[in-house]
């Protein structure tokens, strides 16, 4: 694996695993974003796994949001 594809996959471990502790709900999500199938598969470009760390990022931020505004009604 080449050092890009490791920093890439690392960060996508580590928002997984915090959208697996925090927030198991949205995790069960996740396993249907459409790359989450594939990633098992060998030749997923890096390109790919930036758009996926991208999405995974905005999912967490936007599910912190609304529980953040549920917290306040």
């Amino acid at each position: 694996m080449e050092n890009t594809e490791k920093k890439i996959s690392d960060q996508i471990f580590d928002i997984t695993n915090k959208i697996q502790k925090e927030f198991p709900e949205l995790y069960k999500i996740l396993m249907e974003t459409p790359l989450a199938s594939s990633y098992k598969q060998e030749n997923v470009s890096n390109d790919s796994l930036k758009e996926y760390l991208e999405s995974i990022k905005i999912q967490l931020a936007q599910f912190q949001e609304l529980k953040t505004i549920q917290k306040d009604n």
